[in-house]
């Protein structure tokens, strides 16, 4: 259930006072989640549009440095 809240009000942020497309969008949530899998299903669905892979890559090493220190945290 947290996801799935944090999934929509990034969403919700995002989309309405930054004003992001869908398509960018997406890639920022999958690299938030740390997910290729939703990357792959993304570019699948936008026919590889390259705004998904700048989405991804503008997120995804601030997420994946902020899960190991967390991680770091709580261990």
């Amino acid at each position: 259930a947290s996801v799935a809240s944090f999934s929509c009000v990034m969403f919700v942020v995002m989309r309405r006072p930054f004003a992001m497309g869908v398509t960018l969008l997406s890639g920022l949530l999958s690299a938030a989640h740390t997910q290729p899998a939703v990357l792959a299903f993304a570019n699948g669905r936008t026919g590889y549009d390259s705004r998904v892979a700048h989405g991804y890559a503008l997120v995804y090493p601030v997420a994946l440095i902020v899960k190991i220190l967390i991680a770091k945290v709580l261990g």
